[in-house]
């Protein structure tokens, strides 16, 4: 069976050829980071973006959240793939190497669909096709930075996940191919303004 190399935001890089130990670093980074929130006093978790990288230099990028995620998929000829079909009407946040990044609009499934899919891509090494796809010219990790608050995910109970969007006003971005989507702020009820990582 082949094996990959997660790249992920708690620790060292794990390589696998084991889904279940794939399934196991997926979902601790997911723990760690309500976890970080937590011990930080930050009003939402950092939701991370976790790098999967065959051999070959093929690569799965998966956007996690509590209960869905994006997953992005780069072939070895510079391909960028992103799920079609999903749950958010609006690009989503989540965050690679501590800088905002969107997943486009329509790319979040269940939590189930993207820790099957990345098992698939274990195994063959190829673009999982238990999902749907679309072409995108841009890969994931083009950040956005905005001048007066920090974007994050939000969540509203302990099954739900919900996005927030960047507004108009501060944003400064070189925007995705795909984001000739409007980008407009989400009336979600806000808690307070997050509160910046310690060092």
């Amino acid at each position: 069976m082949p094996a990959v190399t997660v790249y992920r935001p708690e620790g060292d890089p794990l390589t696998t050829n084991e889904p279940a130990q794939l399934h196991q670093a997926l979902l601790t980074a997911v723990d760690t980071a309500e976890h970080q929130a937590r011990r930080h006093g930050l009003d939402e978790p950092m939701w991370p973006l976790i790098e999967l990288h065959t051999a070959d230099g093929i690569v799965l990028s998966v956007a996690l959240c509590r209960d869905r995620g994006a997953p992005y998929w780069t072939g070895q000829h510079g391909e960028n793939d992103v799920t079609s079909g999903g749950s958010n009407p609006e690009p989503a946040i989540y965050y690679l190497g501590g800088h905002d990044t969107p997943v486009p609009p329509h790319s979040e499934l269940p939590l189930e669909k993207i820790l099957t899919a990345a098992s698939e891509f274990l195994t063959t090494g190829y673009r999982p096709t238990t999902v749907h796809w679309a072409r995108t010219a841009s890969p994931p990790g083009i950040p956005f930075t905005t001048s007066h608050k920090v974007l994050r995910r939000r969540y509203d109970s302990p099954t739900n996940c919900t996005s927030r969007v960047p507004g108009q006003d501060g944003l400064q971005a070189r925007m995705p191919e795909w984001s000739g989507h409007r980008l407009s702020k989400v009336n979600h009820r806000r808690s307070g303004t997050p509160k910046p990582m310690p060092a």
